[in-house]
C-alpha cells in the first residue's frame, strides 16, 4: 500500500483482478459500484459480471445482478440489498498449450454492504 488511501484501490497484480473505482465499503443500499476488469494489467471485458449477497438464494450459481462490462472493462453494479457481497467474473484466454487449448480465469471481489 502506498499509505495514500485504505487500500481498497490497490491494483494485486493478478493475471485476473476486479479493481473497485470507489470505496465498497462505504456503499449502502440502493448505491452503484462501478468497477474495472483487468487481464495482465490490463482493462478486459469477460462475457458476463455477475454479483450477489449472502441469502439472496438456496440455489447454486444464482446471482442477484448480472451486466456486461463496457468501455475499459467497467462494470456498474447496482447494490440491491445489505449483506455480504460478491462479484464474479470469468475470463477465457485462447492460448495453446501441451494438454489445453484455452485458459479459463476466474476472479472474486467480496465486502460487506451495510
Amino acid at each position: 500500500m502506498d499509505g495514500k488511501s485504505d487500500g481498497w484501490d490497490t491494483k494485486i497484480g493478478d493475471l485476473l483482478e476486479i479493481v473497485p473505482l470507489e470505496n465498497p465499503l462505504a456503499l449502502k443500499t440502493g448505491d452503484t459500484l462501478n468497477v474495472q476488469i483487468l487481464y495482465q494489467g490490463k482493462p478486459a471485458s469477460p462475457a458476463a459480471v455477475t454479483a450477489t449477497y449472502d441469502g439472496f438464494s438456496d440455489s447454486p450459481n444464482a446471482y442477484a445482478y448480472f451486466t456486461e462490462p463496457y468501455g475499459e472493462g467497467e462494470a456498474d453494479i447496482k447494490i440491491s440489498a445489505p449483506g455480504f457481497w460478491m462479484i464474479r467474473v470469468e475470463y477465457t484466454v485462447d492460448e495453446k498449450g501441451a494438454n489445453y487449448e484455452q485458459h479459463v480465469l476466474r476472479s472474486v471481489l467480496a465486502f460487506p454492504v451495510r
